[in-house]
């Protein structure tokens, strides 16, 4: 049997009988009823600083998911779907699976730390790097999830966060989770609850363990046009990973694919930097949207299709023969954003509406009468 954790105070649980289970879900536990309140409510990134406690989970808005067992709406638990555990004595602890998850289910939700002082010492100090400075300790475990778009918020650490105020987030029980280039696993800054999603990007089995890409191919990187060899480069000098010679990051199909993307990015924001004013130059960005799409989409987590999906969407209802193609696009996006984030995203909802009305979108049949190109 796995060992049973605190899910607010990662305390471990060692006599069952003062085990105390959410009444809702059931499967989140806790070891006091203080622990339990704590981690229910809603709080907001701001608000966190002014906590005289650490942050929960906003267990509340997850509560009735975890009581699902399907991959598009369920939640994994720790104990029930994974574990925190010992890997080997180089890499340490990491997470595992305790059965089979199926891939786009949410493996976890974790709470988001923005205070780091004796409140919170006792979910920094376990980290790694074991014996150094909070500060150390933050620069290789803080997430960035300042901006919450969906392209930008799948990176492991803070390094390219726009927003100060924002910049350092822990996420305690998720920082263990391992690096690999080719992940079976991603994660995501969810803004409405302020916590953080880990989902399956693909089957995982059974005793293996849940790695993610802590410097994921994302439209942020394609816009900085950063290269494979600068990538690796980050990851040796921020976490001292080393890629093996035969990593999945150092194959040319991979490669090529990343120096295409870049390139197509660079393109496409180019050719949005006006409005495509007639029909062929709209048709040659939606090939170009389309080209990209096929092109990152075994090679990067699916929230870096989100940009080029919703700007597909925008250009497509321009014109009224485009429109399926847009609400294909717009579908598409709705399934990544709606196995990842909370069900009240007010994004998510704005992309529902769409889909049941294209036409109130402000752009819809805009260029409809110009068709001489």
């Amino acid at each position: 049997m796995s060992e049973l954790v605190c899910a607010f105070c990662l305390s471990t649980l060692k006599i069952l009988q003062t085990v105390i289970r959410c009444p809702g879900c059931t499967a989140r536990v806790y070891c006091s009823e203080e622990c339990r309140h704590n981690d229910f409510g809603l709080v907001s990134a701001l608000e966190k600083n002014r906590l005289e406690t650490a942050a929960g989970q906003a267990h509340g808005h997850w509560c009735s998911m975890y009581a699902i067992h399907d991959s598009n709406h369920g939640i994994g638990s720790e104990g029930r779907e994974w574990e925190v555990a010992q890997i080997n004595p180089h890499v340490g602890l990491g997470i595992v699976a305790l059965k089979p998850i199926g891939r786009g289910m949410r493996v976890a939700v974790d709470s988001l730390q923005r205070r780091f002082d004796s409140c919170t010492a006792h979910l920094t100090a376990p980290l790694h790097p074991l014996h150094a400075s909070l500060r150390e300790k933050l620069r290789t475990n803080a997430v960035g999830c300042a901006d919450s778009a969906l392209s930008h918020s799948d990176s492991h650490s803070d390094s390219h966060s726009d927003d100060s105020q924002l910049a350092y987030a822990l996420a305690p029980r998720l920082s263990r989770a391992n690096h690999d280039c080719n992940p079976n696993a991603g994660r995501c800054h969810d803004p409405c609850t302020d916590t953080l999603v880990m989902y399956a990007r693909r089957d995982i089995q059974q005793g293996e363990e849940i790695r993610i890409d802590y410097m994921p191919w994302t439209s942020a990187m394609f816009e900085s046009q950063i290269s494979p060899h600068a990538r690796r480069q980050e990851l040796m000098d921020h976490w001292e990973i080393t890629c093996p010679s035969d990593c999945y990051c150092y194959q040319l199909k991979v490669q090529q694919a990343v120096t295409k993307a870049a390139q197509l990015d660079k393109h496409i924001l180019f050719l949005s930097a006006s409005i495509p004013q007639s029909f062929p130059q709209r048709m040659t960005f939606l090939a170009a949207i389309d080209e990209m799409l096929d092109l990152i989409r075994d090679h990067c987590p699916p929230v870096s299709q989100a940009d080029y999906l919703w700007n597909g969407f925008c250009v497509a209802i321009m014109d009224k023969a485009n429109v399926p193609r847009g609400v294909e696009y717009l579908r598409k996006l709705e399934t990544v954003k709606a196995a990842i984030f909370h069900p009240s995203d007010s994004e998510l909802l704005h992309f529902q509406s769409l889909l049941s009305d294209p036409s109130i979108h402000e752009d819809y049949l805009l260029y409809e009468v110009d068709r001489s190109g």
